[in-house]
């Protein structure tokens, strides 16, 4: 069974001639087949270099093009060197470019750079001052605290052993007083006396006992006031020495920032009268930016300078007001210690009067214990009062204490936020005066690099086939000239969707260019070829195309840039294999590829084969039955019949 049988069915008019003629012709032919058998056409299995290729059109260009582009525009066309044609070499001016508005442009950026750095100086050199004269002051705050710390401590260990000392004194007493009891308790028993008489002289008693009572109580009210504003007239008397300290303070930091306004007043005068860089002996600098950066540092020391002013007349504001707190304090303290000398000695004489009406109705012993026993009771409530006095002073002292640990805590804390604010601030400032310098650096350095590229060169050897520069022309940026080597050749062409499937990078090229004639053979090798076809739009495209390009091993003598040329891309070779016409090749029913051989008697034997390589004609063919020489059967084209129809 041939591989490529066709089946046909005979139109009308065959089958109606068919009727007529009848058997007659079907036995005629068969009779004519058995006297004269057919003779199969044959053809030799030939050993021969097979060859698949694709061929191509295309044309030569350059393998080594340069574009010469400047990046500048709008500059004015000062020379050109070159002209289309001319060979260069690397290096070569191909046009200058007039620089004479960069120059300018150069000076001026490089007079305000230098102003800018002078203007910063002063700028660093009053936040450096600025930040010394913060952190010291955070410093001097944190020595106070600790130094009313230490005050502070001193005055509890004080309190303590007061506190201790009195509660000793306490406990004597309170033993004491018992003591004098337990001896006056027996004597007590007449005032449980129920005559008349007696209940008399006992209310009497009573009065004057009362009347003495009060006149303590009295007494103990008005020792309390005179602690209390004994107190008053302490803390009035520390407020008034705080406030001295804080103006004083405040008068020394006044100075100080009235000192460095007069230091940055001379440094101006200085700047001011000192002769600008390559400027005439004697001439001032008058560069207005750096006066007026010198000028805000001054207006700067004038705000600190006010500021201090209003802290000096603050704190003196507030010493006035303690002062007139303590006068006030010391009056009132006056007049407790006199209003208590007076109760003191209302006491004395209630108990006078007292003690003189006990002497009448009890014994001189009783009258003894019971003095004893009053003067004890007396003593103790006394130390009974002073132990509560140094508790107070003591919780006093310790509150105190505490405070001034987390006042200079607060102090701390403060001190190192506001030295990380003032660093954070100082290293932002450094770094803006960093990144200001770093963009002036840029733009001089960008402008210097504009001057540079006002005279173009070429980046490669070759020769000048594009010029797009005229002399006194306005150029407005981009291409300059293209640059070619005329000494290594290229082809360049393209593949469609059909033959790229077999085309590679790397395979042999024979190019032929038909211009050169009997020279324009040359051989070849892909050296590029598109993995994407080159169009936009795939959806739209009439034709899809792959560019490839081929080098050329020997260029021939006059080749020259765009010549047509024919690309024949080598895709598979073979050398020294059997082969024999493609048509020879038939399949069978198992699907198994074979040949029909003839012997010399004219036998024909089918010989299975592995099919290879296949090119337009011509397939490779191997088979341990198959040798060169063999003649094989050419089977015979099949011709369609007039009205024959083909089924698919």
């Amino acid at each position: 069974m041939k591989k490529k049988t066709k089946f046909i069915i005979a139109g009308t008019s065959v089958a109606v001639i068919a009727a007529t003629v009848g058997c007659s012709i079907m036995l005629t032919s068969a009779k004519n087949a058995e006297e004269m058998p057919a003779v199969p056409n044959t053809v030799s299995v030939e050993k021969m270099d097979l060859s698949k290729k694709v061929t191509l059109s295309g044309s030569v260009k350059s393998a080594e093009t340069s574009t010469v582009k400047c990046a500048l525009s709008g500059v004015n066309v000062k020379s050109v060197k070159v002209k289309v044609g001319d060979e260069v070499k690397k290096g070569d001016v191909i046009a200058v470019l007039d620089d004479s508005d960069l120059t300018e442009k150069l000076a001026d950026t490089k007079k305000a750079f230098d102003n800018s750095k002078v203007k910063n100086d002063i700028d660093s050199s009053a936040a450096d001052r600025n930040f010394e004269s913060t952190i010291s002051a955070s410093d001097r705050s944190i020595k106070d605290a600790e130094d009313a710390i230490k005050e502070a401590q001193k005055t509890y260990d004080e309190a303590v052993k007061e506190k201790d000392k009195i509660q000793k004194e306490y406990n004597e007493a309170l033993e004491e007083k018992n003591k004098a009891y337990n001896k006056y308790k027996p004597y007590e028993k007449y005032k449980d006396d129920d005559s008349a008489e007696n209940k008399s002289r006992k209310k009497e008693r009573e009065e004057k006992e009362e009347a003495y009572n009060e006149a303590c109580k009295k007494l103990e009210q008005l020792e309390t006031e005179q602690t209390m504003a004994a107190e008053a007239l302490a803390q009035a008397d520390a407020a008034v020495k705080t406030a001295n300290a804080n103006v004083e303070a405040a008068r020394g930091e006044l100075n100080k920032q009235i000192a460095l306004r007069s230091s940055a007043l001379a440094t101006l005068g200085q700047a001011a009268a000192a002769p600008a860089e390559g400027a005439e002996a004697g001439a001032a600098m008058e560069d207005p930016e750096t006066l007026a950066a010198a000028a805000t540092a001054i207006s700067s020391y004038d705000t600190s300078v006010s500021a201090a002013e209003k802290v000096v007349r603050e704190n003196e504001a507030i010493l006035k007001e303690v002062k007139s707190a303590y006068d006030k304090a010391s009056n009132a303290y006056n007049k407790v210690a006199k209003d208590y000398n007076k109760a003191l000695d209302s006491k004395n004489s209630a108990y006078d009067k007292y003690k003189k009406l006990l002497n009448n109705d009890q014994s001189e012993e009783a009258l003894e214990y019971e003095q004893k026993y009053n003067a004890a009771k007396e003593k103790f409530e006394l130390k009974e009062k002073e132990l509560k006095t140094a508790n107070d002073a003591l919780d006093k002292a310790r509150d105190l204490l505490n405070k001034q640990k987390q006042l200079k805590t607060d102090a701390e804390t403060s001190a190192v936020k506001t030295r990380a604010d003032l660093e954070g601030t100082h290293k932002t400032t450094e770094l803006t005066v960093s990144e200001g310098n770093e963009t002036q650096e840029k733009s001089i350095k960008s402008i210097e690099e504009d001057i540079e590229k006002c005279v173009i060169t070429a980046n490669a050897d070759g020769v000048i086939t594009s010029l797009n520069v005229t002399e006194d022309d306005l150029f407005m940026g981009g291409e300059v000239a293209v640059i070619q080597n005329m000494n290594k050749f290229i082809i360049s062409s393209r593949a469609d969707q059909y033959d790229i499937g077999d085309i590679e990078k790397g395979l042999p090229t024979k190019i032929i260019v038909r211009a050169l004639g009997d020279n324009g053979e040359m051989e070849g090798k892909l050296t590029f070829v598109a993995p994407t076809p080159d169009v936009k739009d795939l959806t739209t495209a009439q034709t899809i195309e792959y560019p490839l390009e081929s080098e050329i091993a020997d260029p021939a003598k006059g080749l020259r840039l765009g010549m047509n040329a024919k690309l024949e891309v080598i895709c598979e070779e073979k050398k020294n294999v059997l082969a024999v016409p493609d048509d020879c090749i038939q399949v069978n029913d198992n699907g198994d590829y074979y040949v029909e051989t003839v012997d010399e008697a004219g036998n024909v034997t089918p010989v299975t084969v592995t099919y290879g390589m296949k090119t337009d004609y011509y397939s490779e063919i191997t088979g341990s039955g198959i040798s060169e020489g063999m003649q094989v059967v050419m089977p015979e084209q099949e011709e369609e019949e007039p009205n024959a129809m083909i089924l698919f």
